[in-house]
């Protein structure tokens, strides 16, 4: 996918406002007739034999690799605090995901963390 972007003139006022008060900066140059070219977003073969993958602060990652049968095993930590807003665990899910409980551990901190099998299950 290619997108073509021209700009011609001074630069926009966001630009030339920090440029000029910075008066030992150099002016930047504005480029005429730019092409932007988006490289195509890399894919995942899932089917090669390899070690475990570890998904650490990634919802959108865990929501999708879920939703595709690909997470044999979560890993869920419990922190002992109450938040009074947030983004839920598993947004954007479709379909119903039962989790089977395998084990868990506590830390001297409070926190749990608990291992679930999940059990995908169609609506």
């Amino acid at each position: 996918m290619t997108k073509n972007k021209t700009r011609e003139g001074p630069l926009p006022p966001p630009y030339k406002a920090v440029n000029d008060a910075r008066p030992g900066l150099p002016t930047p140059t504005v480029r005429k007739n730019v092409t932007w070219v988006q490289p195509e977003p890399p894919t995942l073969d899932v089917t090669l034999p390899g070690k475990d993958l570890a998904i650490f602060g990634s919802n959108d990652l865990a929501t999708n690799f879920l939703r595709m049968g690909l997470i044999d095993e979560l890993r869920i930590m419990v922190n002992p605090v109450v938040i009074v807003n947030g983004n839920p665990l598993f947004k954007g899910m479709t379909d119903q995901v039962k989790l089977r409980l395998l084990r868990t551990k506590t830390f001297r901190s409070g926190n749990v963390r608990h291992y679930y099998q999940p059990e995908m299950t169609r609506k």
